[in-house]
């Protein structure tokens, strides 16, 4: 299930990662999934801090990167997919997935029924 912020446009889920339920912005227009420092270190997630980097964010401004996460397990209805994230010291919210999970899992957003589907490409089912 996924929410709308009205106020702002904001598509908000709830997403699963090692057993930690954590809110997560779903923003169809970004390039790259972000993951804050804090909640990667709480998960003990592997951060490649050898891969920094900048990124720019809406406003414009650069950030510098912390490092990746690779292979970060998303948990949705039992079935997890992977995809890296950037880690940054402290972005506005522990979690952002970005345009190109969408694509890459083949998900489906439906803003009528505020749900987000995802096809499992082993069976062809959908997932909600």
């Amino acid at each position: 299930m996924i929410e709308k912020n009205i106020e702002y446009d904001i598509l908000k889920s709830y997403i699963e990662i090692k057993n930690q339920t954590v809110e997560t912005v779903i923003d169809t227009c970004a390039n790259t999934s972000i993951i804050s420092k804090e909640f990667a270190l709480k998960l003990k997630l592997i951060i490649g801090v050898n891969e920094k980097s900048n990124v720019t964010v809406v406003d414009n401004n650069t950030i510098k990167t912390y490092g990746t996460v690779k292979d970060l397990p998303i948990r949705i209805e039992n079935k997890i997919f992977k995809c890296h994230a950037i880690v940054l010291n402290e972005p506005a919210q522990h979690l952002l997935l970005e345009n190109n999970f969408l694509i890459k899992h083949r998900c489906n957003i439906s803003l009528k029924d505020m749900i987000m589907s995802i096809i499992l490409c082993s069976t062809g089912d959908w997932i909600h």
